[in-house]
């Protein structure tokens, strides 16, 4: 299967072509004669076929026994030096020992049951059962049939080799490995439409002389006249073409007194009929029996006169023996019957009428004598014969095959017996043609939605692409920094391209800044301002427009939310007092390490809270076990202090308080103090001005996170 397109679909488009256009699925097999006039029983129109490896070329005339369905062949034995020079040449011997293909089964009976009512003598006619290859026809095109049953014999009851027609397995030792027949075999192999044949011997005295005409799958409907009568297969199979003979009659006078049920077979020659028919004969043309050969011999007086007089003789056959049933008549000129016979079946050759006495109904035969003007047509697909009175086209006539379908398998699915005709419609290379277009078609439309479809899913796999990639590639996490989600409380903050200004609403309940006083006032920063996006490596240290200092941005754990503004408590209020070192009158980041002259000092108790300390000219920052920076007493100097909950709270003198917590702000007391709170984080440790150094922690310090811009300072 390629692109959903399986080869028993292309089966099903051919077919469908096929239909459309009035054609044959297979047409007829017409197997031509080998011009040759062979037997010493009469002149017989035989076939060609080519058994072996390399072929050997044989001749063989068509057999309607019900039990020969196998390929016969002359051995070389058939020929000893009692018989003559030209033996091995008249009867086309084949030698297996020269066959490369030729495998040897055994040596069985021939297995004639309906000749051997006849006198053949089954005891002694044995032959050699092989798998062998052969070849219908003479180079002529026609099919091989390989590793088919082929039985070489050497008597001479049968003169020449014959192609057995019945369409039955072939049984060799036991009825548990059935072969193919060669009608089975062909069809098999698709070489014909259906298991039927069709028929006629020819006649060399006809006028024109006719070669015989075998047609496999059908029948040539050039070699038949249009009426004909249908007869069903006999009970048993192995006198399947048994037909009733009505009457048989010569101008005035009748042979048959009480119709009878004859079988058809063209493996014997005579005509089997009832002892008194016989004796009619002998009273209508003055015919003789000779009891040594069994025959009615006929002198040269005797041919004369027949000759002149050419009675005809005709046979009206049908379904049954009494005429009610319908019948067709088939007639017989008198050359049908002027035959001649050779050794070794006589002492010496001899002219004879074709007429054998039949002791019971199980001898009577319709042999090849009839079939020279009959066309018999056997369809096993329905289990009914035909029979035709022959014709004998001119030679310039072409042929006009005809298929037989199968029941149901007709054109547009006929289920009826009828057949038709290739002479219509398109020719199988045409038909092939078509259905390896529409075949490719199919494909390359398959093709076509394939690559459109996959066009598609990649652009939706990158539309789909998470919040993590860029470009549509996805950034590989460092294996050390898990990013944390954030809560549904917190403000996302979209990140902005370097380079570039991102605008802030005004009035953002989240985003507004709010400057506290000390004294509970507040300033509100609503409107909108613009700012610069600052190159992530250097935005640690951004002097803010305006401010005596420098002051450097932190970023926030991702833990810590935006702290709710609490006003300066009044006790520490009343402590403070004004300095002009105080940095309450603008709102900016909070510092995580503070601003340091000269030196930084940290001190933790040993439960692992820090303690505050006194430091002159110097800031203190302090951090608890949670976090939380403690307050530190500063002269002439800032404190930083974070705690975990609670505000810590030092006296100071001329200074300022920045504090920062997670849950509760810090304060100091003095004139013009300020608390300042903002949500944005510092920088990494990388990023800090080496002239300060950062803080020591007793814990690992937070995850990193990813930096992006700090906020603004109000306009």
């Amino acid at each position: 299967m390629i692109f959903g397109v399986s080869f028993p679909f292309v089966l099903c488009i051919s077919a469908f072509l096929k239909t459309a256009a009035g054609q044959d699925a297979i047409p007829a097999l017409s197997v031509p004669a080998s011009q040759y006039w062979d037997g010493i029983d009469g002149p017989w129109s035989t076939f060609w076929v080519a058994v072996g490896t390399p072929p050997q070329q044989v001749r063989v005339l068509p057999s309607t026994s019900g039990d020969h369905n196998a390929l016969w062949v002359v051995l070389t034995e058939g020929c000893t030096s009692q018989d003559p020079s030209t033996c091995a040449q008249d009867r086309t011997v084949f030698n297996p020992n020269t066959s490369s293909t030729w495998d040897a089964i055994g040596l069985f009976q021939l297995g004639l049951r309906e000749e051997a009512y006849l006198g053949y003598n089954v005891t002694d006619d044995n032959a050699e059962f092989a798998n062998e290859t052969f070849t219908l026809g003479n180079n002529n095109g026609l099919p091989t049939i390989g590793d088919s049953v082929v039985q070489g014999f050497a008597t001479k009851d049968f003169y020449m080799g014959a192609l057995g027609l019945a369409a039955r397995a072939i049984n060799v030792s036991s009825f548990n490995a059935p072969q193919p027949s060669v009608l089975q075999a062909l069809r098999n192999q698709g070489n014909i439409p259906s298991l039927s044949w069709g028929y006629t011997a020819g006649n060399q005295f006809a006028d024109p002389p006719t070669f015989g005409s075998l047609t496999l799958g059908g029948y040539d409907n050039s070699r038949l006249m249009s009426s004909g009568v249908t007869v069903p297969f006999g009970s048993d199979q192995s006198r399947d073409l048994l037909i009733g003979v009505q009457s048989i009659s010569s101008d005035n006078t009748q042979f048959l007194s009480t119709g009878v049920y004859a079988f058809v077979d063209s493996l014997v020659a005579e005509l089997w009929l009832p002892q008194d028919t016989c004796e009619a004969f002998e009273r209508a043309f003055g015919l003789t029996w000779n009891d040594t050969a069994e025959l009615y011999l006929v002198n040269d007086s005797l041919h004369d006169t027949l000759t002149s007089q050419n009675p005809s003789i005709t046979f009206q056959v049908g379904p049954a023996s009494s005429s009610s049933s319908g019948s067709v008549q088939i007639v017989l000129p008198y050359n049908a019957f002027d035959l001649s016979i050779s050794p070794p079946y006589v002492s010496s050759s001899s002219r004879y009428f074709p007429l054998k006495r039949a002791q019971n109904s199980t001898q009577y035969t319709l042999g090849r004598t009839f079939l020279q003007y009959a066309y018999v047509v056997a369809d096993y697909e329905r289990s009914q014969f035909s029979v035709y009175q022959a014709q004998f086209p001119p030679t310039s006539m072409p042929q006009n095959l005809t298929a037989i379908y199968p029941p149901g398998q007709g054109p547009n699915g006929s289920s009826s017996s009828g057949s038709s005709s290739k002479k219509s419609g398109l020719g199988s290379g045409a038909i092939a043609g078509i259905a390896v277009g529409v075949v490719v078609l199919i494909v390359g439309a398959a093709l076509l939605l394939f690559f459109l479809r996959r066009r598609r899913t990649n652009k939706t796999k990158i539309a789909e692409l998470p919040a993590n990639s860029v470009g549509g590639v996805a950034r590989q996490e460092d294996s050390t920094y898990q990013k944390p989600e954030l809560d549904a409380t917190e403000f996302v903050r979209p990140e902005l391209e370097a380079r570039t200004k991102a605008e802030l609403a005004a009035g953002d309940p989240k985003m507004k800044p709010e400057f506290y006083g000390g004294d509970g006032s507040t300033t509100d920063f609503s409107q909108a301002y613009e700012m610069d996006s600052l190159d992530p490596k250097s935005y640690a240290r951004n002097e803010l427009p305006g401010s005596p200092g420098h002051m450097f941005a932190h970023e926030l754990p991702a833990e810590d939310v935006l702290p709710p503004e609490l006003p300066t408590p009044p006790a520490l209020s009343s402590r403070g007092s004004t300095s002009s070192s105080a940095r309450g009158s603008r709102r900016s980041p909070i510092p995580r390490s503070g601003i340091m002259h000269q030196s930084s000092t940290v001190s933790r108790s040993s439960s692992g809270i820090p303690q505050s300390s006194m430091m002159h000219q110097s800031s203190v920052a302090s951090r608890s076990s949670s976090g939380a920076p403690q307050s530190s007493v500063m002269h002439q100097s800032s404190t930083a202090s974070r705690s975990s909950g609670h505000p810590q709270s030092a006296p100071t003198h001329h200074s300022a308080s920045v504090s920062s917590a997670s849950g509760a702000a810090q304060s100091s007391s003095g004139t013009h103090h300020a608390s300042i709170i903002s949500p944005i984080a510092g920088p990494p440790e990388a990023s800090r001005d080496p002239n300060f150094p950062p803080l020591s922690f007793s814990r690992s310090p937070p995850p990193r996170r990813e930096p992006f811009a700090p906020r603004p300072p109000p306009k």
